[in-house]
This record gives structure tokens, C-alpha cells and sequence, in this order.
């Protein structure tokens, strides 16, 4: 298995790119690396101040208030992982994926006995970016890049990542960077395409659990979700109910209605019969 993109390692980057030979110190370049730089610091350091903070000889000193403020100001710099997940996943379909690629994100800090990690799963049309914003390579903040719940998740919102590791993955079979029609079939080295097998809530919570199971996390504190999302917390409760503490079933269901299903079967035909669709098959690069 194989993690990539680690945010240090952008810290590292980019503290070279700002300080190091070559750097550009002058000018709005100059002020904008500084400003990423204690952005990336204050984003890795958040969590572990506040539960200092709170819990050591200086929780009834105001200086830690005053610099938790500070904290909560600074932006939460998101960072793209992606896991490779060599064992063979099982769908429902009977169709089995040899090896898959998860792309996440993770937010806060992950406690010393790993019990307070909180899965955020994303509806049909969103991703694993769920909080925070993300940086170009000049280490610029880049416009409109905020996290699709990004007023519900960070430091001191609702899902507190002072006090939870939050985590968002991204569906496989979607195109946001997990594995998909678009990602390479590892037999035949070439775009999936509409051979990509069909999947489901199980088959997303089967590869949910795969991931924390890398990342060495036996229960989750909470599994939450939206539309599908909360289909697929549901789900969990039902899978894994020993490796779920709490559900958070936001505005779902077990199931789709006859009317839920039928406006889905006009989008699908709005897309296959599309002149450009050609019955499946992607562009060949």
C-alpha cells in the first residue's frame, strides 16, 4: 500500500520556495508565500496546540486563548492522499476489482489511541475535498477551492477538528481521483471506460473500511453523511456496526422512491443518448 502527497512534504516545499536560494522575497509573490507558509504551519499545528491548550498547565492562561484565535483565523490548507489498495475488493455485482486507488483528505489530528476519527461520506456529485482550501504551485491560495462543507467542518465548527481527525474519501467509480472509468485497468493498461464494473453503497463502505483499516483505525468515533452519503452511513451502521460508534443520517434513506429512481433513469438517458456518448467507450490517448 502506498500513501502520497503528505503535507509535510508540501510544507517543505514551500518553505523552499520561500526562503531558499532563488526565493522571491519582494513584492505580492513574497507576501503570498509567507502568508501560505504560516497557513500550512498554522494548519498542521492547529490540533495539537488547542488539546494542549485545553487540557495542559496553561489552560487557564489567556495567551492560549488569544493564539487560538489566531489558529481558527488561519484557512485549513487541504492536501489530496492517495492509496493504493493491492487486495482484490469483492463488488456485489460479482465483479471483482484486483486493485484500486482511494484519493482522501484528512483533517486534524489523529489521537494517540485512534478514537476520534469521524468518516465524512460525499453525495453523488461530490468528492473527498470536503473542508479547507487548496494552494497553486506559487503558493497561492486557489480561488474557489473551499471544501464542499467546509461551514460544517474546521476548527471550532460543528465537526471540530480540534477535537476530531476527520476524514474524506472519494467514492470509487467516480472521477475525482479515485479509481474510475477514467483510471487505468490494471490488466489491460488502458482507460477503464464503461468496462469500469458497477458499484455500490456496500461496495463504497467495503472500500471505506479497506482504507481505515491502512490507516490503522479500528472505530470510528462517527460516520456521516448527506443524500447518499447518509445512505452510505447508514450502511456502515448495518456492515460494520462494531466499528461504528455514532451514525449521522443527514437527509436520506434506506432506499430510493419510485419518483427518486425515475428522475435518476432520465439523466441516464440524457447522457447515453448523447451523439458523442458512442455507447461508452472514452477517447484512446
Amino acid at each position: 500500500m502506498r500513501q502520497n502527497h503528505d503535507w509535510r512534504a508540501g510544507l517543505v516545499r514551500r518553505l523552499r520556495r520561500s526562503f531558499g536560494p532563488g526565493a522571491k522575497r519582494a513584492g505580492r509573490a513574497g507576501a503570498r508565500h509567507c502568508y501560505t507558509v504560516i497557513a500550512l504551519i498554522c494548519s498542521g499545528l492547529r490540533a495539537p496546540f488547542i488539546n494542549s491548550a485545553k487540557n495542559g498547565p496553561l489552560r487557564h492562561h489567556p495567551a492560549p486563548f488569544l493564539v487560538h484565535r489566531v489558529f481558527c483565523a488561519m484557512p485549513l490548507i487541504a492536501e489530496t492522499k492517495t492509496l493504493r489498495i493491492s487486495e482484490p475488493l469483492a463488488l456485489q455485482s460479482g465483479a471483482v476489482l484486483p486493485s484500486y486507488e482511494i484519493a482522501y483528505e484528512t483533517y486534524g489530528e489523529l489521537c494517540a489511541d485512534k478514537s476520534n476519527a469521524v468518516l465524512i461520506c460525499h453525495a453523488l456529485n461530490a468528492s473527498h475535498h470536503v473542508a479547507g482550501v487548496y494552494v497553486e504551485e506559487d503558493g497561492t491560495v486557489r480561488a474557489k477551492s473551499e471544501g464542499w462543507w467546509d461551514n460544517m467542518v474546521g476548527p471550532g465548527k460543528p465537526v471540530d477538528t480540534d477535537r476530531f481527525f476527520v476524514i474524506g474519501v472519494n467514492n470509487i467509480g467516480s472521477c475525482f481521483g479515485s479509481s474510475g472509468p477514467t483510471t487505468l485497468n490494471p490488466e489491460t493498461g488502458r482507460m477503464w471506460g464503461a468496462d469500469f464494473p458497477v458499484v455500490t453503497v456496500e461496495d463504497w463502505v467495503n472500500a471505506q473500511a479497506a482504507l481505515l483499516d491502512a490507516l490503522g483505525i479500528a472505530q470510528l468515533a462517527a460516520v456521516m453523511g448527506g443524500s447518499l452519503g447518509g445512505m452510505q452511513a447508514t450502511s456502515w451502521a448495518m456492515q460494520y456496526p462494531d466499528r461504528v460508534r455514532h451514525a449521522v443520517v443527514v437527509a436520506s434513506a434506506a432506499n430510493l422512491t419510485a419518483e427518486n429512481i425515475a428522475f435518476n433513469e432520465v439523466a441516464r438517458r440524457a447522457i447515453v443518448t448523447d451523439p458523442d456518448f458512442h455507447d461508452g467507450p472514452l477517447p484512446r490517448a
